[in-house]
């Protein structure tokens, strides 16, 4: 299985604070809000919108860690086929900010699956491992620096690089430099989260930023700044809509979740690294007892 762009690139937004725990009710206020936003009639100037994205960057550089639950659910166009999974999410700000993001579960069209699924971003190497079939995968995102150059550190995850949206680690200088950005604000009356609670920003690329994504929208919390969801539409009209259920901030974890270490024991195992950023992956045959 290869880590093509569009599977990098697809499956990260954000959702709400609180945790859903009905599918159906969940879907409901997701419809409400696309409604909301549609005929939201955004008109902000760039300052404004400058200023936005710097508060929410600076709020969460501050913080050490975040956690949560998250429930990710991607509807194919073409078929319209939805698929539900839900995972465990670390996010570590910082100059090369790290995730960690542990996949338990799989609905698709109504059966539940269960997952050992993983993919962990190290702030330059991403990995994804599937423990059940013995599978390694990790790939160098960033390209090599030498110190004096170190400052040109970009996040890739911030661009729309990575196994899903990511709405943490966006700069607002970067930001506005790849995307044209909007502040949503919403008027809608059957907006069940009230524009008083969160901060909405939407993102479609320009011209020069060739992603698979044609808009991105993200929600945070208007207090923590944190993320609530997601919603992204790839070039294929794919939709994928990240929610942020039950989430902690600054509490403790164990450091081997960000670790992308090979596995121990690789008997049966089937690796694939990739050490050069824009070179062909070197497969390496699982290994057998």
């Amino acid at each position: 299985m290869k880590i093509s762009k569009k599977t990098l690139y697809t499956a990260m937004l954000l959702g709400t604070l609180t945790l859903h725990t009905d599918a159906a009710e969940s879907d409901k206020k997701i419809i409400k809000i696309e409604k909301a936003t549609t005929i939201s009639q955004p008109n902000v100037q760039k300052t404004e919108i400058y200023n936005t994205l710097k508060l929410i960057d600076d709020a969460q550089l501050k913080i050490k860690n975040f956690q949560a639950k998250i429930r990710i659910t991607r509807t194919e166009s073409f078929t319209e086929s939805k698929t539900s999974r839900k995972a465990d999410f670390l996010y570590v700000p910082g100059k090369r900010p790290q995730f960690a993001c542990n996949f338990t579960s799989q609905i698709i069209d109504g059966r539940k699956i269960d997952l050992s699924e993983q993919y962990i971003f190290d702030g330059d190497y991403l990995i994804e491992k599937h423990t059940k079939e013995r599978l390694f995968k990790k790939r160098r995102v960033t390209p090599y620096l030498p110190k004096d150059k170190a400052h040109l550190y970009e996040n890739p995850l911030a661009a729309g690089d990575g196994p899903f949206p990511v709405p943490f680690g966006q700069s607002a200088k970067h930001m506005m430099r790849l995307f044209d950005v909007t502040i949503i604000k919403s008027s809608a009356k059957n907006d069940p989260r009230k524009n008083k609670n969160f901060i909405h920003i939407q993102l479609k690329p320009k011209k020069h930023h060739r992603i698979s994504y044609t808009q991105l929208d993200f929600w945070y919390n208007k207090k923590t700044k944190v993320p609530i969801k997601a919603h992204a539409v790839d070039d294929n009209d794919n939709a994928t809509i990240v929610e942020f259920g039950k989430s902690t901030i600054d509490q403790p974890f164990d450091a081997k979740r960000l670790s992308t270490a090979l596995p121990k024991d690789q008997t049966d195992w089937f690796i694939d690294v990739q050490t050069n950023p824009r070179g062909k992956a070197t497969p390496k045959p699982a290994a057998k007892k």
